[in-house]
């Protein structure tokens, strides 16, 4: 069938990289096993490549997706910090409507990316937890929402509302939060088997005893340290953790990108620069509409990263690794 597909190279997941294969069929992982066992018949496409559980993204921020204008050139504390920040006044004035929309545009992007989940800070309290469950129904990822009580000091009645409904409680960092409020919130997590997350500061460096206590539980080292050092090349593994940072008042080469469809940052960064990579088609002999007319093969303003390559491939259709010994150039080209 046309729909069944065998990835044959190497697979890699918990357990680490390892050679082997993996048939889907109708788009579902359907066998796993050593390259050359497969069980596929006559007429399934075969491909070389290496599969991967698709993804997780372990920190969004999905509401500021609202932001459609570059934030005031101000300290990145005066834009982030609760509950009188930029970004706080913005979540404020935007309709609810609206941010549902922002939302559900935001997962829906990340789930036609492959990205199967994603751990959401959610502002707003109850409200905003609502607001995420709506944005997010009958899409196919999962949104974990980390609620976000509303209240200083904590009231019981609000926190336990609000882990009612949420998948747990997403505090800023510890200078917004004391001691106090990250006890007794991390103790009502635990007590109903929620999560409990927090901030680490984008400006300050804070002590990491004093961040530990009490310990946030998506803080997980030495299961990590497992991962990575799972595979014949774990001792060299690093891990990497790409996030924009703050804006236009930091100079451009201490800013960080990563790449997602349209080259958007899933944090849901209120700017735009920080949020959006270029990729320019260029050629000295050609025009704007020839150049426009290419990408529109290729997903137009917005092509998904996974059209690069083959977009890159369509430039060069005669690749010198492709051509035999015969066909090459001889006269030193």
């Amino acid at each position: 069938m046309a729909s069944d597909l065998l990835v044959e190279g190497a697979l890699l997941d918990v357990d680490g990289a390892r050679p082997g294969y993996a048939l889907f069929r109708d788009g579902l992982l359907t066998e796993t096993g050593s390259v050359g066992t497969a069980s596929a018949g006559p007429g399934v496409r075969t491909v070389r490549g290496i599969v991967v559980p698709a993804p997780v993204n372990g920190h969004t921020h999905l509401g500021d997706a609202v932001a459609t204008r570059e934030p005031p050139h101000t300290p990145i504390s005066e834009i982030v910090r609760p509950p009188n920040g930029y970004k706080f006044r913005l979540l404020q004035e935007t309709p609810a409507a609206e941010k549902r929309r922002a939302m559900r545009a935001a997962l829906d992007r990340m789930a036609r990316e492959g990205v199967a989940a994603t751990v959401d800070f959610r502002e707003e309290g109850l409200p905003g937890v609502r607001m995420l469950r709506a944005a997010a129904r009958g899409l196919p990822i999962r949104a974990v929402a980390l609620g976000r009580p509303l209240r200083r000091p904590v009231e019981r009645r609000e926190l336990d509302a609000l882990l009612e409904h949420s998948d747990g409680i997403g505090l800023s960092a510890i200078g917004e939060e004391s001691r106090e409020v990250r006890t007794i919130v991390s103790a009502a997590c635990r007590a109903k088997g929620k999560w409990y997350a927090l901030h680490a500061s984008e400006s300050n460096r804070e002590d990491p005893e004093e961040y530990l206590d009490p310990r946030p539980d998506l803080l997980d080292l030495e299961q990590r340290m497992n991962w990575l050092s799972a595979g014949p090349y774990g001792n060299r593994a690093g891990d990497i953790l790409l996030l924009p940072r703050a804006c236009m008042n930091v100079p451009i080469e201490k800013r960080f990108y990563f790449a997602g469809i349209t080259h958007y940052t899933w944090h849901g960064s209120a700017c735009e620069q920080d949020g959006h990579v270029p990729f320019i088609l260029a050629h000295p002999s050609e025009t704007g509409a020839e150049m426009r007319s290419i990408m529109s093969d290729f997903g137009g303003d917005s092509p998904s990263e996974r059209e690069l390559t083959p977009l890159v491939r369509s430039l060069f259709p005669y690749p010198v690794q492709a051509q035999s010994a015969a066909a090459r150039p001889t006269d030193g080209r």
